[in-house]
């Protein structure tokens, strides 16, 4: 396990530091509220002796306290903030750096909608998004997740920062990139410190390369679903469990061990205390049942309910087939679940982590063939991932023949790859091709061709076609070499060159005429 610490009394030795065995530290780009706060702000010089020592460095900003919060200051502060870090970061040896920044209070929802998130916003608008983190509980490092205003580490990941305080037992191992676990304990040096788990290989020790952003997809109509019928009863409006609100983390597979529809579901649901959020008819028709943002009644444990979201799929045969399931079903079913990990910034689907199955929580073979290791698994996972690329995919579709006028635009202008390189277009190719057709109605190349030709032509008339490695061997007319090739020429039949023609020329002049 990783870790690395934070402190604010004192700077321990980087030796010391490395003795221990953590990987670095968090450190103050904030000036010191207290004048016990001595390593409030971070120096160059033990910025220096810290890396020099192969410690990482991270960077919090916190000067306000408890009674006057920083993030409490709204989109003023967020401004003033991010500026003073950035300047604080340039001096220390760490421009470019992410900066957490801290809200080390119990912030309710109404706080962090009303006032604190309008700091991070401005933060943004300063650094940037990707310079961006948060020191907080666990709830508000969703909230910053949720509403975009802290760096992106992709795979549902963020620059977020959970400390134990607050966070109900919520340690943040899905979303966060650190935990602050361990507080205010006697650390390397004799300097009191805070001890924190590293989630992510990116927690903030280095300037993080903006993640590759999805296509314009708008995650507000996913999933596509062919008909809702929702459920009045057997589900829990919200997603509560031990008075904390859960965020989605998973999507659970099922199967109904039965052929049921949409409608079919719902009747038996009716007096089954169980429910599900989506259900894959045998045609791979899909409906919905229960909302994303309630907890379905499916999993047999109240905090994986919470947390998931659940995909029922209807069987295409009976046990005495031993429970088969279509193909449309599989399709859809992870098509399904692969529009739900992008709605629900899940990250691409994969199994253990954001995939899961039912019979991981119960005493029950559900999904069955589905589950990891079953016979239906790997075609389903593959359709889930397949269609996760698709639709986060920058690219246009193009239809075969698209591509190919595309390929045969592309060699024209740089010639076909060959030999590890695009050697450039062909001229005597494009000058046949261009007096095959009369020299009329040329493309742009065999016209570029043409003239490329033809100002060769002129050259090696004025200079001879003579080259090396550089490009035309000229050095000025010699008149001797001039004449005597006009006179080789002559006895032959041949053409002199105008430079040839130009010395006949110059020979027949008087002394007063040159």
């Amino acid at each position: 396990m990783t870790t690395v610490l934070d402190f604010s009394a004192s700077f321990p030795k980087a030796a010391d530091i490395h003795a221990a065995r953590h990987a670095g530290a968090v450190c103050y780009v904030s000036p010191a509220r207290e004048t016990w706060m001595k390593a409030k702000p971070i120096t160059k010089a033990v910025a220096d002796s810290y890396r020099a020592a192969g410690l990482k460095i991270g960077a919090v900003w916190q000067y306000g306290g408890a009674s006057n919060p920083d993030a409490m200051r709204g989109a003023a502060g967020g401004r003033a903030d991010a500026l003073a870090a950035d300047a604080a970061l340039t001096k220390a040896g760490l421009a470019g750096h992410p900066v957490y920044f801290a809200v080390d209070f119990d912030i309710p929802l109404g706080q962090w909608n009303s006032t604190a998130v309008h700091y991070f916003r401005a933060a943004c608008a300063v650094l940037g998004r990707q310079r961006v983190g948060i020191y907080g509980h666990s709830r508000a490092v969703a909230w910053a997740q949720e509403d975009g205003v802290v760096a992106d580490l992709g795979g549902g990941r963020c620059l977020g920062w959970v400390t134990r305080s607050w966070s109900r037992g919520e340690t943040g191992a899905d979303y966060a990139a650190l935990y602050q676990g361990t507080h205010n304990v006697p650390g390397p040096s004799g300097v009191q410190v805070d001890v924190n788990t590293v989630y992510a290989p990116q927690w903030g020790q280095a300037p993080i390369t903006k993640h590759k952003e999805t296509a314009p997809v708008d995650v507000s109509a996913l999933p596509r679903v062919d008909q809702t019928l929702w459920l009045n009863r057997h589900y829990t409006p919200g997603r509560v469990f031990n008075g904390v609100v859960r965020k989605v983390k998973y999507i659970v597979r099922h199967h109904n061990a039965g052929m049921l529809t949409t409608q079919g579901c719902w009747d038996v649901w009716q007096n089954r205390e169980a429910s599900a959020h989506y259900q894959v008819e045998q045609s791979g028709r899909v409906g919905q049942l229960v909302r994303d943002i309630d907890t379905a009644w499916h999993a047999a444990d109240g905090l994986r309910n919470a947390e998931s979201i659940a995909i029922e799929h209807a069987n295409s045969g009976g046990a005495n087939q031993d429970w088969p399931i279509s193909d449309a079903t599989i399709q859809a079913g992870g098509k399904l679940a692969a529009e739900l990990c992008l709605k629900h910034s899940l990250g691409c689907p994969e199994f253990g982590k954001n995939i899961r199955d039912h019979k991981e929580t119960g005493a029950t073979a559900c999904p069955y063939h589905l589950a990891a290791g079953g016979k239906y698994h790997a075609a389903w996972m593959k359709a889930a991932q397949d269609h996760y690329d698709k639709i986060t995919s920058e690219e246009d579709d193009m239809t075969p023949d698209q591509s190919a006028k595309l390929d045969a635009i592309y060699n024209q202008m740089a010639g076909s790859f060959e030999n590890g390189k695009y050697p450039g277009f062909d001229i005597n190719a494009l000058w046949e091709a261009a007096a095959a057709k009369g020299f009329r109605r040329l493309t742009m190349m065999e016209a570029a061709a043409v003239s490329t030709r033809a100002s060769i032509l002129i050259l090696d008339q004025f200079v001879g076609p003579e080259k090396d490695a550089k490009g035309p061997a000229f050095s000025g007319w010699d008149p001797a070499d001039l004449r005597a090739s006009l006179a080789a020429k002559a006895e032959t039949g041949g053409n002199g060159t105008i430079a040839e023609h130009l010395q006949v020329l110059v020979d027949a002049l008087t002394p007063e005429e040159k």
